[in-house]
């Protein structure tokens, strides 16, 4: 007797039964200002490699691209070299965005029913690829200053902690020493992604030498503007490296995105005066937040994070001015809010207009 269609449901992995899509909750917009992306756009040269594949280097795009991501290792190494071992492209794994890598941690690092624990609010990735792969996921909840609650960290010895510092979406960077305290604690791995790095003060780089457990997850998403190619990559130990590797399998990542963030790596001029902008942009909307009365939390990221006691009518109000703006209701520890992607003066005056608008009482 042949498999019916209302069979189907019943020969899936009960781990993906009830499993949901992720939705950005991202719509057409001028001014999207929901994803973090920056706003100012790739750095000189970026394009005109992209451009080079199609008209000079046409036979790179009918072959398979670099199998593990080589070629990219190499100008990461040349980076991140002070962090890493004597052979540094060892301990590089690069993939298709971050999710990707992530999603390889969590294979490789982690058996069926291991814990993987996910602090909220964060980035809810970890917990997702975690529940699809079949391991416990716990979530323990921040402290009111962003900080971690360390020893209920510590206490639940997971296999796997996620961190992600500056914290998503709270803009806040969590404490060197926590993310240290944990890390001589923990009987596992700890993933700290630091995909909004570059625009704080602090970052996990120098952990790398002393905890072999630790592995540091980055993106071209954010800085560098090419979050539509997917390119990411992690950094750690070459015997976790090698694992993760090993569960990404081939070709992840694809010929233009390598060859874009090879290009967009060296622009350092560029890079440094995007986040110079993008914090001067920052520290000026958050004191025109306070001017309206709202109470953001101060970032160390290029987004900024609002509470808000409701959200109604915001959505609205944002769509009929054309701007994407990230809404969250019923956060853990924080409640409702509104998340806004740090771009230049002359948008987020636009932003600051809405806001001015609405109810004063669903502010607060």
């Amino acid at each position: 007797m042949s498999i019916k269609p209302d069979d189907i449901e019943g020969l899936l992995p009960a781990r993906v039964q009830d499993v949901h899509l992720y939705d950005p909750l991202r719509e057409p917009i001028i001014y999207d200002l929901s994803d973090n992306t920056s706003q100012w756009g790739m750095a000189p040269g970026v394009a005109s490699r992209i451009e080079s594949l199609a008209k000079n280097d046409s036979k790179m795009l009918s072959r398979y691209p670099d199998i593990y991501g080589g070629k990219l290792k190499i100008a990461l190494a040349k980076t991140y070299s002070k962090y890493l071992s004597d052979n540094p492209a060892e301990n590089i794994v690069v993939g298709c965005g971050t999710d990707d890598v992530l999603d390889c941690i969590v294979r490789a690092l982690t058996n069926e029913d291991d814990l993987v624990l996910n602090p909220m609010p964060s980035f809810p990735m970890a917990g997702y690829f975690a529940k699809f792969n079949g391991r416990r996921v716990q979530g323990v909840e921040l402290e009111q200053d962003g900080s971690l609650d360390v020893d209920a960290i510590v206490r639940a010895q997971a296999k796997l902690v996620y961190i992600c510092s500056p914290n998503n979406p709270t803009g806040l960077s969590i404490p060197l020493e926590q993310i240290e305290l944990i890390l001589e604690q923990s009987k596992g791995f700890v993933v700290v992604d630091e995909a909004y790095a570059e625009f704080s003060d602090q970052n996990c780089l120098e952990f790398l030498e002393r905890f072999p457990n630790l592995i540091v997850m980055r993106t071209f998403s954010k800085l560098h503007a090419l979050a539509g190619l997917r390119i990411g990559f992690g950094l750690g130990d070459k015997k976790a490296i090698a694992a993760i590797e090993a569960l990404r399998g081939p070709y992840k990542a694809n010929t233009i995105a390598i060859e874009a963030a090879i290009a967009s790596i060296s622009q350092l001029k560029f890079q440094s005066d995007v986040i110079e902008q993008t914090r001067q942009a920052r520290d000026w909307f958050i004191l025109e937040l306070y001017k309206l009365g709202l109470t953001p939390v101060d970032s160390d990221a290029n987004f900024v994070f609002i509470p808000l006691k409701s959200v109604d009518g915001y959505k609205t109000a944002f769509e009929l001015a054309e701007i994407s703006v990230r809404i969250f209701e019923s956060l853990p520890v924080y409640g409702s809010g509104i998340r806004i992607t740090i771009a230049p003066k002359e948008i987020l005056s636009k932003v600051l207009a809405v806001l001015a608008t609405l109810n004063i009482s669903s502010r607060l």
